[in-house]
């Protein structure tokens, strides 16, 4: 028996059950290649844009990930980042970006675009409300990559806040700037429905004498604690089934229940699955 089969035969039943049901339910071909939107990948590496990788990829993985229907971005530039957010809507299959920035330089090939990407000429904060215009729904990312200054930083935030989705997400680049941390400080000390997630992206960098460049900072918008059923009642819909509610699935787990020893649910199942004398 090879190493694969081993591998293979090693997995509990039930998880090489899932895997053959994913593996029917999708175009095998297509996992396997880059038709999945990894082709939409070869934009984090070459994108005109000062961000290192570890910030390209998790603005990557963010889009990717949070699936967002409109993103704002504040300071466009040479379009690099914008080409990492529409790259990774594509891949998505939906969504928008607006770019704003008073002077523009992007000289990329529109394809890399892929006809997702909008661009308002203009100084934010002033230039959001067009933004919301031409993106015509909230925005549930925005990244802030504009001048980074305090008040900047400051004005674009209290400038974005209505135009937001309910739940979304704000981005900060160059976090490591301290007026950019101290708008974020402030905003989040007086404004209960923001949340800071920190850094997701902690590396600094020196320019000059000071940390004033690199690092993406967090903030979340929403309730203090999410609300799961709200993310997962669509994939019930499209079975046309309730959501559990059963306390018994709290301690659930597919490879814990097979392999170490069944829940509550799990024996209730099988109890109501035996035939009585």
């Amino acid at each position: 028996m090879d190493l694969a089969t081993r591998a293979w035969t090693a997995l509990p039943a039930s998880v090489r059950t899932r895997i053959k049901d994913l593996l029917a339910a999708h175009d095998i071909g297509r996992l396997s290649s880059r038709a999945d939107g990894l082709e939409s990948m070869d934009v984090i590496v070459e994108a005109p844009t000062e961000m290192s990788l570890d910030e390209r990829l998790f603005l990557y993985a963010l889009v990717r990930g949070t699936a967002p229907a409109c993103v704002l971005e504040i300071g466009t530039s040479q379009g690099g980042s914008a080409a990492i957010l529409a790259a990774a809507l594509e891949a998505n299959g939906a969504g928008t970006v607006v770019g704003i920035d008073p002077m523009p330089r992007i000289e990329l090939p529109a394809e890399l675009f892929h006809g997702r990407f909008r661009l308002v000429t203009g100084e934010s904060p002033a230039a959001i409300e067009e933004a919301a215009r031409v993106a015509e729904a909230p925005f549930d990312l925005v990244l802030v990559d504009g001048i980074h200054i305090y008040q900047q930083a400051a004005a674009d935030l209290a400038g974005v806040l209505p135009h937001m989705a309910p739940q979304g997400y704000l981005l900060f680049h160059d976090s490591f700037h301290f007026g950019v941390s101290e708008a974020i400080r402030e905003a989040v000390e007086s404004d209960p429905s923001l949340h800071d997630c920190g850094y997701v992206c902690a590396r600094p960098r020196r320019v000059g004498d000071l940390l004033t460049h690199s690092g993406f900072r967090l903030v979340r918008r929403g309730p203090a604690v999410v609300d799961m059923a709200a993310i997962v009642q669509p994939v019930w819909d499209e079975v046309d089934r309730p959501p559990p509610h059963d306390p018994d699935l709290r301690n659930h787990d597919i490879y814990y229940c097979e392999y170490i020893e069944p829940c509550a649910y799990c024996l209730r199942v099988r109890a109501a699955a035996t035939p009585t004398a």
